[in-house]
């Protein structure tokens, strides 16, 4: 259920992030494509230099956008990851530990193995 709900919501900001991506292209008439409601066409007596300030705002607001969105992911993902594993280390900690067999506290005097290496300590140069 909580999957899903960040499903939707990794939807929603994606969706809504790529006008971020879309690039501003002027149209054939010579009306801005950003800005509909200008009906006046572009003159050459414009000022450049106020056109490429624009320009700058609306490439940073777009990296900005991008950066937010991009947040905005890796926070989901890390909640959806720590919600997945959270539910594992609790399912592990509810089955209970397997009962462990006593330990021999005088397993240094029993005779070692036949089938085991000797160990030669004693004379090795």
């Amino acid at each position: 259920m909580t999957l899903r709900i960040l499903v939707v919501i990794l939807i929603v900001v994606c969706s809504g992030s790529t006008n971020a991506f879309t690039q501003d292209s002027p149209s054939p008439n010579g009306l801005s494509a950003a800005n509909p409601k200008d009906d006046k066409p572009a003159t050459a007596g414009q000022s450049t230099e106020l056109n490429d300030q624009q320009k700058e705002k609306k490439r940073q607001l777009d990296i900005g956008m991008i950066l937010v969105g991009g947040i905005l992911i890796l926070g989901i993902f890390l909640l959806a990851l720590t919600l997945l594993v959270s539910r594992r280390l609790k399912r592990t900690a509810a089955s209970g530990r397997q009962p462990s067999q006593p330990r021999d506290e005088l397993w240094y005097l029993k005779n070692p193995p036949a089938d085991a290496p000797p160990d030669n300590h004693e004379g090795s140069e």
